[in-house]
């Protein structure tokens, strides 16, 4: 369900503009060592499909992300973090 609201979300921010390149950066809990391949892969080809069909798609894993919360910064984990390049 997480990974359906972040193609939505991410459609209605970019507003139809056209992107050139996605960054995916997901911990390492969302890849093998959690989710078996066929439900990891079946979340990435939804994501490709829905935000940038056919567009050049680089990433990797990382193991636990420092980003703010309400200003402080947290430590985050089984994440999924995405950077789309646009017009």
């Amino acid at each position: 369900e997480g990974i359906i609201n972040m193609g939505e979300s991410l459609n209605k921010r970019l507003h139809k503009k056209q992107v050139h390149y996605v960054f995916q950066f997901d911990c390492g809990g969302r890849g093998r060592v959690i989710l078996e391949n066929d439900h990891k892969m079946r979340n990435l080809n939804y994501l490709q499909n829905e935000v940038a069909a056919g567009k050049p798609w680089a990433g990797f894993y990382t193991y636990g992300e420092i980003a703010p919360v309400a200003g402080i910064n947290c430590f985050h984990s089984y994440t999924a973090v995405l950077l789309c390049l646009h017009d």
